[in-house]
């Protein structure tokens, strides 16, 4: 029954039209995203070449860098430079190396951020804010200070880690998952009670709970299949333009996860990645699914996700709790594993868990 329901989602060839011009248009603008740590005057490739230079050695990255960083400082000042430049001027040169320091010293000196969330930790403790020693705030303080001490010992690896942070700004790429969401509950339900068709079924030998779950697994399965080919893709393109990322690298070492407090690996962290965006993506299918089978007409239909997703599409640049509660925004999955998050629910310590289980694995 599934592989009926998949059958005949794919013989109508303006749906094949569209899921393809969907995957080729997040590919084009996939490989047309700027270089994450670019800047006018230079890009990726320069980037890339300043990471190749650097010696293997984790003690001299930075007196490397800031050696090339004096001379250029010099030059300014004479107005003059005789050394091979990187991009088109020796000023240009100067912002390229600023940029890549600014990002090796965050990986290099990671037991230096680990102290200052120690210290952080024990003046919020006794600074008096917190009055109510039993309340969230005070107890997540304390635990979190717990939580990264399972970090020391961590040694983030040095790479242009491009190829990751490019599938972190994909809001064009969650917009077209949505629409292919869309498309599925459009074909799968909505076009049989426009036909008339799906009151028929309904009295089958197999009832009306069959039919009901092969809807769902076929949605299940075509989702899953878009969400590796679209971020796959996009993977596949940021290699391709920035260099490999190592998977068994820690995640710490990725540009922006240094405030992580998982103790895995970058491969782990994509698992967890996508796991969670397919969770978000088939809540959404569903939604569209039911809210399609609740009204009587296309009308009602498009005005109950025109008020649900038209405010998600406005708050796009929002912070905070805002960001979450639409169905868009609450497709930034990977901001869950940016930085320490005591969840709690119903007395059960989410992320203490994670870390615990994460550390153990490690371990």
């Amino acid at each position: 029954m599934v592989l009926y329901e998949i059958r005949k989602l794919f013989q109508k060839r303006l749906t094949l039209l569209i899921f393809l011009l969907l995957f080729l248009g997040n590919g084009f603008f996939a490989y047309r995203r700027e270089a994450p740590g670019g800047d006018y005057g230079f890009g990726a490739a320069e980037i890339r070449s300043v990471y190749a230079a650097l010696p293997q050695d984790r003690a001299l990255i930075l007196p490397t860098l800031d050696a090339q960083l004096e001379r250029l400082d010099e030059a300014v000042w004479e107005d003059s430079y005789d050394g091979q430049t990187l991009t088109k001027d020796f000023y240009t040169d100067r912002i390229l190396l600023r940029r890549v320091r600014e990002r090796c010293e965050i990986v290099l000196n990671y037991d230096s951020y680990l102290d200052s969330v120690e210290q952080n930790a024990r003046v919020l403790q006794h600074s008096g804010i917190y009055k109510d020693q039993t309340s969230f705030g005070y107890r997540n303080i304390q635990k979190s200070a717990e939580h990264y001490a399972i970090l020391r010992g961590t040694e983030p690896q040095v790479f242009y880690s491009a190829a990751m942070e490019s599938l972190f700004n994909g809001r064009l790429s969650d917009i077209a998952l949505v629409l292919i969401a869309l498309l599925l509950a459009l074909e799968l339900i909505y076009s049989e009670r426009k036909q008339e068709t799906l009151s028929l079924i309904k009295p089958t030998v197999k009832g009306r709970t069959a039919l009901i779950c092969a809807k769902l697994q076929c949605a299940s399965l075509v989702l899953f299949l878009c969400l590796l080919i679209i971020y796959g893709s996009n993977y596949m393109i940021g290699v391709f333009r920035f260099g490999a990322v190592p998977l068994d690298a820690p995640l710490q070492s990725v540009y922006g996860f240094e405030g992580s407090a998982l103790k895995i690996s970058v491969g782990g962290y994509l698992l967890r990645f996508l796991a969670m965006k397919y969770l978000w993506l088939l809540g959404n299918c569903i939604f569209m699914m039911l809210v399609f089978v609740a009204c009587r007409n296309l009308m009602q239909m498009m005005a109950v996700l025109c008020i649900c997703f038209i405010p998600s599409i406005l708050c796009l640049q929002s912070t905070g709790l805002v960001a979450y509660l639409n169905p868009i925004g609450a497709g930034d999955t990977e901001a869950l594993f940016r930085t320490y998050r005591n969840l709690n629910v119903f007395g059960f310590d989410i992320a203490r868990e994670m870390v615990r289980r994460a550390a153990k694995r490690g371990s």
